[in-house]
């Protein structure tokens, strides 16, 4: 009978291992398509992604196993909770974090006029200021892209029972 038991948690692990990849994957899809967020200053409808796609290519499987037990787990860029939960009003988020952020973006820097300026690190410093500023003030919203990955992995679980 023992020999029956290994081969059900050989073809467990199997599964477990594919559904893990699978799970990866959706999460780098969520994280590439576009995703439709308010904020005070304008409607944004833009994949979560930075331009080096690092919390995308940061996801990896870790497999622990014991005489008893064996467990999957999927590990990423500690920042990615925060990207899915948001953030709530309170203490603003450190500007060295924001100031990274700004340098990774693809995007054109533009003044309270809306006026494109020079992306020097004077004027990199003072928008992370500001910006760490109105997130401590308005929070941010969030993306809920792990809970809509997981949600469209369960669905292929559910035909299991």
């Amino acid at each position: 009978m023992p020999f029956i038991m290994i081969i059900k948690f050989k073809n467990t692990k199997l599964y477990l291992l594919k559904y893990s990849k699978r799970l990866i994957k959706l999460l780098q899809i969520e994280l590439g398509r576009n995703r439709n967020r308010r904020y005070r200053s304008g409607n944004v409808s833009a994949p979560i992604n930075t331009s080096e796609e690092n919390l995308s290519k940061s996801f990896e499987i870790k497999f622990k196993e014991s005489p008893s037990s064996f467990s999957f787990n999927i590990l990423g860029l500690k920042y990615g909770m925060n990207v899915n939960d948001g953030r709530k009003p309170g203490s603003p988020p450190p500007v060295s974090e924001i100031i990274k952020w700004i340098k990774k973006k693809p995007v054109r820097l533009r003044d309270s006029e809306g006026k494109f300026v020079r992306r020097d690190d004077l004027t990199i410093n003072r928008i992370a200021n500001n910006i760490s500023r109105g997130i401590g003030v308005n929070g941010i919203q969030p993306t809920n892209f792990i809970d809509d990955a997981i949600e469209q992995s369960m669905e292929g679980l559910n035909t299991i029972g």
